[in-house]
């Protein structure tokens, strides 16, 4: 998982400079017709777009990132980014007859892409690009690709369309791919592809703006934008995913080879996912006093049930505990209806297995002889008044640029859970120690027992209760600190850029996260700049070695902070990192 996230940064660096140092950019020209989800129907399943990448392009400079990469001191890395895409650059004008400067600057407007769905459930994918002014690199691509499709089999039929011409190349299918075509136009400089001629023709048809079928008039997906825009400006990029039209389209498809799969469908009402009717969200950079905000919405059917039941997060107040310091990496907050979580379990086990299975199971566990006869339900969870915290401790200061190191570091971390009855909860714990089944030991820390339970496999985790809260460590210094009744170490609460991401912060949320900047991506920035990033490609290593000392990077970086929030038809999360954070 790591080497998959060091890989994205690393890919996400070399894009970011690359764009930045490459992407020029164009006034957008007034369009008459339609863009974006005003062009696709409304049997739309995935839709992922950026309305316009000049817009974008402006925002990025004005931001944070572009401020880095234009300073000084990140100069001779881009001096090397921009060598790389000149040497680039010459090879593909070579080859296929633009230069990478021709390829970059072809988006002059939006980019969009979906997955539809055509009668009678048949998927297909769409790509639309507003190329602008690029029509001689558009030509000279479209020429290159023909030829490619035909030499590796493809046989072309042409459809006119009104005024348009419909390309589509169809090949031998390969076992069970249902995708065997690849469809194009280029019409009002724009280029359409779909795996289906019938998703362009369904583009075609509103092209003009005036119908009233399109995916812009979709209620759930307009009322997801809504709640995901912010200072009342367009976003930057648009997202949405309906899982069950996805999940049902996908069976359609599953079951000419597997009939069985149809079952998977009479489930999806028992476990209630069928409630859940899409999900997507907005981006943008540097609006209003962010400098990054991302906002998803689940648009979920009310009353829930089943399985989404056990996913209820009421709002109320939250805040870091005292205990909880102000040099920590990360600090999230939750308050889960735990209660609720169990009944909605107990419904759907009780349902597959008859009345009072979970309670007679629960109740079997607890009185064998052999366990540590601890009752699950009444001993544990109606102890606990829903309210977790996670807290995830600062690193070393010295990065460690060693990946096998970064590989084999555990994270130290507190996962705590506030408890209604101290006292009680301590008793179980007792208890449960006193069995024999117990594996592990315990300690005394000012007053305090502390459970020591060892990994076997290596770590461990240590528990303890105090302050009202069930603490689970797998960090002894951290714990300690936490457990200490006077700390010289400064609470988050206290922090003054705590205060200040938290000022964004509503009222009452059901979820909330602070993210400590500076702290992130020192090791990671170590790695890529000695060149020990895995799988880094060899002729990036010397590019990288021209970056800065983290402290160049460490100025733009910023807190950020998250929340969740319930909402009437579902729930809005947003999480953002501002310009100022003083």
């Amino acid at each position: 998982m790591k080497r998959v996230a060091m890989r994205a940064a690393w890919a996400w660096m070399m894009a970011a400079s690359l764009w930045a140092a490459a992407i020029p950019v164009y006034a957008e020209d007034d369009e008459d017709g339609a863009t974006g989800e005003a062009l696709l129907p409304k049997e739309v399943l995935v839709y992922f777009s950026l309305p316009s990448i000049p817009e974008l392009k402006e925002r990025l400079d004005g931001s944070l990132s572009g401020d880095m990469l234009q300073d000084p001191e990140f100069q001779p890395f881009m001096d090397g980014v921009k060598a790389k895409i000149e040497e680039a650059s010459a090879k593909m004008k070579e080859e296929v007859g633009v230069t990478v400067d021709d390829l970059l600057a072809i988006p002059q407007g939006e980019i969009t892409f979906a997955v539809i769905e055509l009668p009678p459930r048949k998927l297909a994918m769409v790509l639309l690009l507003d190329y602008g002014d690029s029509r001689d690199t558009i030509d000279t691509l479209i020429g290159k690709m023909e030829e490619g499709l035909k030499e590796s089999g493809g046989e072309v039929e042409g459809e006119e369309v009104g005024e348009v011409n419909i390309r589509t190349f169809t090949f031998e299918q390969e076992g069970e791919n249902p995708f065997n075509k690849l469809a194009y136009f280029d019409h009002d400089n724009y280029l359409a592809f779909a795996s289906d001629p019938e998703a362009l023709k369904a583009v075609l048809e509103r092209w003009d703006g005036k119908s009233e079928e399109t995916f812009a008039s979709h209620e759930i997906f307009g009322y997801i934008i809504d709640q995901c825009t912010t200072d009342g400006r367009d976003p930057l990029m648009k997202w949405y995913v309906n899982p069950i039209g996805l999940t049902q389209s996908a069976i359609s498809l599953m079951q000419a080879q597997v009939p069985q799969a149809g079952l998977v469908l009479g489930f999806l009402p028992v476990l209630g996912l069928d409630k859940l009717k899409a999900m997507g969200g907005a981006s943008d950079i540097a609006v209003d006093d962010f400098d990054a905000v991302y906002k998803s919405f689940f648009y979920v059917e009310q009353p829930t049930s089943g399985v989404l039941n056990v996913f209820q997060f009421p709002a109320t107040d939250l805040a870091p505990p005292k205990w909880v310091p102000a040099d920590v990496t990360v600090y999230s907050a939750m308050n889960w209806n735990v209660s609720g979580a169990y009944t909605a379990i107990e419904t759907l086990v009780d349902s597959f297995q008859g009345p009072g299975a979970l309670g007679k199971l629960i109740d079997q566990l607890a009185e064998n002889d052999e366990g540590p006869q601890v009752h699950l339900k009444k001993d544990v969870i109606d102890q606990l008044t829903g309210q977790i915290h996670i807290v995830i401790g600062a690193t070393d200061e010295e990065a460690d640029p060693n990946p096998e190191n970064v590989e084999q570091a555990t994270p130290k971390m507190i996962f705590a859970l506030d408890v209604k009855n101290a006292a009680k909860l301590n008793a179980v714990l007792v208890k449960a120690a006193k069995s024999e089944g117990f594996q592990g030991k315990t300690r005394d820390f000012e007053g305090i027992t502390i459970y020591e339970m060892e990994n076997p496999g290596g770590g461990g985790a240590s528990l303890a209760i105090a302050d009202k809260h069930l603490m689970i460590a797998t960090d002894d210094a951290l714990l300690e600190n936490a457990l200490r009744p006077s700390s010289d170490t400064a609470p988050l609460s206290a922090d003054a850029v705590y205060k200040t991401v938290s000022k964004k912060f509503p009222k009452k949320v059901s979820m909330l996260g602070f993210q400590n900047g500076n702290s992130q991506l020192q090791t990671l920035y170590q790695m890529v700049k000695a060149g020990t990033v895995p799988d880094m490609p060899e002729e990036f290593r010397e590019l990288t070695m021209k970056l800065p000392e983290y402290e160049s990077l460490k100025k733009y970086l910023r807190a950020s902070g998250g929340y969740t929030v319930p909402d009437k038809k579902g729930a809005l999360s947003v999480s953002f990192t501002l310009k100022d954070q003083e």
